[in-house]
């Protein structure tokens, strides 16, 4: 026992040596560096292919930015370009697309941005863009828009945007600019899919709403259970119905200057967006007008979808399209609407009251009659009686004329 004390005691006393810097024994190792000097060798100039090299010393000599960088850059640039139409067999039933994935490790002023600028400036129209945190435009641009995108967005007070300048005293672009689309197809799947020009596949959305809905995910499954709550009935091609719905690309959700308010329920949209498939199809170009009429074409389908299904109606189901069908048809020839298509006549009603509220926000006051002629244009024959017919059972009437003010505002 007293051996074990002993040493023990030994034990410490050389730690308190080595803790006053005091060495407990002269064989003490020195330390081993953590890292390791290695001479830099030669970067393989010339096993890029010609094109790309000369790119490279072109912009290395302006640039004055380190060979290596410059380089980078062009890879980097030259795989974004050619991973969507190539892949590479790695191994047997191991396939995926030309890709890099590049780190560049550089001193602040060793001009890595400016060698990304000089590359690849497909995202530079976007510069001091400054819009609404709400707009539309956010829902396919929030950065990163791309692999090695280095955008940023950064917020400003009303007054900051009321000046007109930048941080930095660069004019503001308050304008979106106008939204192109390219066709990207999924070598994987073969699934052709329109992405945003500039994005890359798979970018094309914002990251602070996609974390808002995964946060949300069990309000969502929630409310996706009350919503096929004879779920357990349903047919295999009903079940596919609503998973296709979900899961496919929207079109709707690409569209230009609708409201963005109507936008903010993607699962609606989307139901809309299926219901006018099977329906009519041609409201797709009525809601793809966009501005007042669009959105409320919008509203008109999403109000619709819910009323149907209230009234016990799946948009999912084919025999139930069917019904709906049907009955739109006896509305036309008993012209008797609110026997036949009472959810219609909800819909009808909330888009016309939308109109009528968006108006009064512009300073033009209207009747429902009035947002009626004004949205759906100047009609006859049978249209004009099936509308006239609607407008009554809803309490309106179609007017004889419309007042230049209602007209002009429905079109601004």
């Amino acid at each position: 026992m007293d051996e074990g004390i002993e040493r023990g005691q030994s034990f410490l006393d050389g730690a308190a040596e080595r803790a006053r810097g005091e060495s407990a024994s002269p064989d003490w190792p020195e330390p081993q560096p953590l890292a390791a000097k290695v001479a830099a060798e030669p970067y393989p100039f010339d096993a890029l292919p010609e094109t790309i090299r000369a790119a490279v010393e072109e912009v290395q000599g302006f640039t004055k930015a380190p060979v290596p960088l410059v380089a980078s850059s062009a890879l980097a640039a030259l795989s974004l370009a050619i991973q969507a139409h190539a892949d590479v067999k790695r191994a047997e039933k191991l396939a995926g697309p030309v890709g890099l994935f590049l780190l560049t490790i550089a001193d602040s002023g060793e001009r890595k941005s400016t060698c990304d600028e000089r590359v690849r400036a497909s995202h530079r129209a976007w510069d001091n863009l400054t819009l609404p945190v709400d707009h539309p435009f956010w829902h396919a641009h929030t950065p990163p828009n791309g692999w090695r995108c280095r955008c940023r967005i950064t917020s400003m007070s009303q007054a900051e945007y009321d000046k007109g300048l930048s941080p930095t005293g660069q004019q503001l672009v308050k304008q979106a600019p106008p939204e192109e689309f390219v066709e990207w197809k999924n070598k994987r799947s073969g699934e052709m899919m329109q992405v945003p020009k500039g994005i890359d596949p798979g970018f094309d959305y914002n990251p602070g709403k996609a974390m808002a809905r995964a946060e949300s995910l069990d309000k969502v499954a929630h409310d996706k259970l009350a919503f096929s709550e004879n779920l357990n009935g349903a047919s295999p091609r009903e079940l596919w119905n609503r998973i296709v719905s979900e899961l496919s690309p929207s079109e709707i959700m690409k569209m230009k200057n609708l409201d963005p308010a109507l936008l903010e329920n993607v699962g609606a949209v989307k139901a809309a967006e299926y219901y006018i498939r099977q329906v009519r199809e041609g409201i797709l170009k009525e809601i793809a007008q966009g501005g007042l009429p669009g959105s409320a074409a919008l509203k008109h389908e999403i109000t619709e979808v819910a009323a149907l299904h209230k009234a016990g109606l799946n948009i999912y189901d084919q025999g139930d399209i069917g019904k709906i069908v049907s009955a739109f048809s006896e509305a036309e020839k008993t012209l008797d609407p609110a026997a036949h298509i009472p959810w219609h006549l909800v819909a009808l009603n909330a888009e016309l009251v939308y109109v009528q509220g968006k108006l009064a926000e512009r300073g033009v006051f209207a009747s429902i009659g009035e947002c009626a002629r004004a949205v759906y244009g100047d009609i006859s024959g049978s249209a004009a009686q099936k509308m006239a017919f609607e407008l009554n059972a809803i309490g309106a009437s179609w007017p004889d004329t419309l007042k230049e003010e209602v007209s002009r505002a429905i079109q601004d």
